[in-house]
């Protein structure tokens, strides 16, 4: 029984969990300590965080909001097949956070650096920003748990599925506790 549980803790299905929460940790640990670091003598810190913040956002974005690719872990092994984002305002604006991490940080593409100044978009990178940036992943990513916690109710087995949605949960909570004090 031991390595029953063992090996499901170790699985690969629940290093994903692990990923995708240490994801959401990061969203929600620098949306609440930027203004400090912008507020600090040294920007450093600040352009470091904001830069991560955008990787992260990037990785939950696409996890939650777009089409698996082969090369990634999905929905599908969360045990949620046929996933789709809720209809919501949050969801919108989180596949918008997609596209403007990969333009403005994760690739060196043309929109990044446009030939003619008029078209570089702008945008706003305040701790308000991220705030509501990390908001909509909670809120989504809050859909897709409640998602894998359905599809395990009722089974009076500890499954690596409700392990996947229990450290999931706990992260979720943790997460709108900092924003709710920041």
């Amino acid at each position: 029984m031991a390595a029953s549980f063992e090996n499901r803790v170790n699985s690969p299905e629940m290093r994903y969990a692990y990923q995708l929460a240490y994801s959401m940790r990061m969203l929600a640990e620098i949306s609440d300590r930027y203004q400090t670091a912008q507020d600090s003598d040294d920007l450093l810190p600040a352009l470091a965080m904001l830069d991560a913040f955008y990787v992260h956002i990037r990785l939950i974005a696409e996890f939650l909001t777009r089409k698996t690719n082969t090369l990634d872990f999905g929905p599908a092994q969360f045990g949620v097949e046929g996933w789709t984002a809720p209809s919501t305002h949050s969801a919108e604006r989180l596949t918008d956070y997609w596209h403007r991490a990969s333009k403005y940080v994760m690739h060196f593409g043309h929109d990044r650096v446009p030939a003619n100044l008029d078209e570089l978009q702008s945008f706003e990178v305040t701790a308000a920003t991220l705030q509501t940036m990390t908001r909509d992943a909670v809120d989504v990513l809050d859909a897709f748990v409640a998602q894998m916690e359905a599809n395990d109710e009722g089974s009076p087995v500890l499954t690596g599925q409700r392990l996947r949605a229990q450290l999931l949960r706990a992260e979720l909570d943790r997460s709108k506790s900092l924003l709710e004090e920041g």
